[in-house]
Parts: C-alpha cells; structure tokens; sequence
C-alpha cells in the first residue's frame, strides 16, 4: 500500500484499488478455496471473529454453518444501525459547522462509499453454497451475533449503536513491560534522560519508506535534541542514498507499547494506525500523525481535533515543515501532553476491553444474541431512518400544494372575472339609479 504516498495516489484511487478490485480478488478467491472449507470443517469451530475489513470474511463462516461475531476499528452506520450524524467520521467531514454541504459529502462517504463495495461485488461471482449463491454481502454482515468495535469516546467520538454493538476500544494497549537490552539501554541514556525521545513507527505495512518521505524526515530529525527511535527497514540502495543523523537509532522491529510507555518518551510519529494511535493515547503521549490511506487520515485529523497531537500531511511534506510541526508540538507541549494525561486516566480508568470483549464473545457462546438484536437490524436503512415515512409526507404535501394551486388557478380564471363583471353590473346599475334620483330631486325641486 506504499503507493499511496509514493505515487501521490487520491484516496478516491485508493478506495477503487484496495476496497474495490482487491477485495473483488479476495472474494473469489474465499468463494472458490474448498480444499480451505475441507480443513476448516475437520476442526469442527463453534464460533469465528471476523475483522471487517473485507466484507467476504463472513462467507466462511456462512459456508461452514457457524456463528459469527465482527470486530472493526470502522463505526460503520450499516453494522451500528445508527444515525450518520452519531458517527465519528461527522467530525471529520464536517467538524463543528454542519452545514449541508458538509452534511451531504458525509452522506456520500458514509452510504455511497459503503454500498458501491456491495455492488461491486457480484454475488454469482462469489461461488455458492450447496448449489445455492451466496446471500447479499450487507445481509451476511448483519446476521452477526456481536460486533465489537475497536473505538471508544477517549479514542474516537461518542457514538449511538445497538444493544449488540459492544465498545472496546484500546483492545491492544497494555501497561507497559519493562524494556530489556540494546533498547533498555538506550532508551535510558544520557541523551534520552536529558531531552527525551521521539519514537517513530508506521506500522508493518509501512515498514519501508520511500525516499520522498525519509530524506526530508531524517533531515528535520538531524536538527532537533531529542533520541529518535525509528521502527525502520531501509529498502535497497537507501542505505547509500539516505544519511542517517547520530540520533537516529533504526530498529527491524519495536515492542510499540512498551516503548511508549517508557518515561522517556516525548513523541510519537504514527501514520494513524488505529493500534497505533490507541496505545499513543493509553500511553499518555503526544502524537504527530500522518494518515497514510483507509482510516488513517481520519485517526490523524481526529487526533488533532481532540488534542492529542498534530496531523501532518504526508503528500505536501519536507523537512522544513516538518522540523516546525515538531517544533510547534514541543513549543506547547504542556498543553498536549495535559490533555494526552487525561485521556490516558479515562481510558485507564475504563473497563477491560479484553475482558469486555472475552465476556460478550462467551455470553453469545452460551445464549446466542436474539435478546441483544432489534428489528433494526433486519430493517433496509431507509427504513431505519424513515426516510419512506418522510417521503410520503413530502408527497401527500406536493399534492396538497398542488391541489391548492389548482383551486386557486380555478378561482382566478373562472370565478374571480364572474364576480368582478358581476361587480361591475352592480355599480353601473347602483349609477344609473343615483342619476334617477338626481333627476327626480331636481324636477321636484323646479315645481
């Protein structure tokens, strides 16, 4: 997926690639693999956890006959059954000020981007199950038993859901462990100790970073005090190309959580990960985020409405504005890092996710989920926002303005010149009398 920030790709491309021709791809491919089927019914599963990323995940356990329950770092309005405007992704698009502009890109993010998957996606292309297609992917979706979503008010935004939706967010972060080694070592050098340290990593997916990326990175890096620890793997040739400062220190591999939690460390360079940015937040620490693609630039903008940091663009970026991002971000750091402290106190402060999420997942196990299922969830999401119901008022009200047009229209052109012309007869007539007895008074007059 590097070739987002590589190729200076649109999240519109993105979307068509990722969500569209590969998750077609992925779909075939779980409709079609049986000797996979053949394994997987020898193990006799009772229930499968299914990230929803890709929507063709829930085949499977459709195929073998089994519950299932969905996990997502998404709030999706078709899973939640909520209202748009009760989902994190308003405060992306539309902030504070929901205008209708505003309001009608989040329809289009929220709706069109959601279904155009389903569409996409053709069901007689998907395989079948005892000569039978495959249901509507979205119906698949909602038949879970559980949905467990990776967002919780600290994280993400407070957002409405069903009695089956269960928040669980920060379901990796931890307290921390004691670091060990080479990196206990360093992380507890005279340098660490006196400036503190930059821990920077994007994640597995981006374990490499192009050049367009590094080079201005490493050069703002040259420039500040701090010890910068980088989860980082050079590609070919970079090695001879890019310049690494002294306080640069280049790891395969970081235990992330740990290395968060360490009282050294000051700053976090993220691309928006959703683990990523919930550890950051657990772990009390200021964060400068570069959503790469997917929800990640979503995670960064969000993280900066709240506070937690500063959202970087990665497509516009080099070294000088980079260098400023990080010096504004130390410049006002005792306002970043009181408002990371209290967000790390709530959700310390929350219930377990992992126990929440082991509960739920049991409690399905044994009960099933009828009792935690509403009819929204059987109801077409028009249905569930009434827009039938608001149409049929518009309707009834476009006939009766109708019906009043033409009452007027009828009043006008018919009734309106009879009255007048009758009016007029009334008045020449009411004259012509007035005249009589002008005449009259004057006659009687004269005699």
């Amino acid at each position: 997926m590097n070739y987002y920030i590589e190729e200076h790709k649109s999240q519109a491309d993105v979307f068509y690639d990722v969500h569209l021709k590969w998750a077609r791809k992925m779909c075939w491919w779980t409709g079609h693999d049986n000797n996979t089927y053949s394994l997987l019914r020898r193990e006799k599963f009772d229930l499968a956890v299914f990230e929803t990323f890709v929507l063709c995940h829930h085949m499977v356990a459709y195929k073998l006959n089994i519950p299932y329950v969905t996990a997502s770092s998404f709030h999706s309005v078709v899973v939640a059954r909520s209202h748009p405007l009760m989902t994190e992704f308003t405060h992306k698009i539309a902030g504070e000020r929901n205008t209708f502009l505003n309001r009608l890109k989040l329809f289009v993010h929220m709706y069109l981007a959601d279904y155009a998957v389903r569409f996409w996606l053709k069901n007689d292309e998907l395989g079948n199950v005892d000569n039978q297609p495959y249901p509507p992917l979205d119906e698949l979706v909602l038949k879970a038993e559980l949905y467990l979503n990776n967002q919780n008010g600290v994280i993400s935004y407070p957002t409405m859901s069903m009695p089956n939706v269960i928040k669980v967010g920060g379901l990796i972060a931890q307290p921390p462990q004691p670091l060990r080694g080479e990196l206990s070592e360093l992380m507890n050098c005279s340098r660490a100790q006196s400036h503190g340290v930059i821990v920077v990593s994007f994640g597995s997916v981006f374990a490499t970073v192009p050049n367009r990326l590094l080079i201005p990175m490493m050069r703002a890096f040259s420039k500040v005090d701090q010890l910068v620890v980088w989860r980082l793997k050079f590609r070919p040739g970079q090695d001879t190309i890019v310049k690494v400062p002294s306080n640069v220190k280049m790891f395969d591999w970081l235990p992330q959580n740990d290395v968060l939690g360490h009282e050294n460390t000051k700053l976090f360079v993220t691309h928006g990960g959703a683990v990523g940015m919930a550890e950051g937040v657990y772990n009390g620490i200021p964060m400068l985020g570069m959503g790469m693609q997917g929800d990640q630039p979503l995670n960064t903008q969000r993280m900066e409405q709240k506070g937690y940091g500063i959202n970087v663009d990665p497509t516009t970026l080099t070294a000088r504005s980079f260098r400023a991002d990080i010096k504004r971000l130390f410049d006002n750091y005792a306002t970043y890092r009181r408002v990371t402290n209290k967000a790390s106190a709530i959700m310390k402060h929350l219930p377990n996710a992992r126990k929440e999420a082991a509960f739920w997942i049991d409690h399905v196990m044994r009960f099933g989920s009828e009792h935690l299922r509403t009819v929204a969830s059987d109801m077409p999401q028009y249905q569930l926002l009434m827009l039938d119901i608001f149409a049929f008022f518009t309707f009834m009200f476009c006939i009766f303005v109708a019906l009043m047009l033409f009452v007027i229209r009828s009043f006008v052109k018919n009734i309106l010149p009879r009255l007048f012309y009758q009016t007029q007869r009334l008045a020449v007539a009411d004259s012509v009398r007035l005249d009589a007895l002008s005449v009259n008074a004057l006659y009687m007059k004269s005699e």
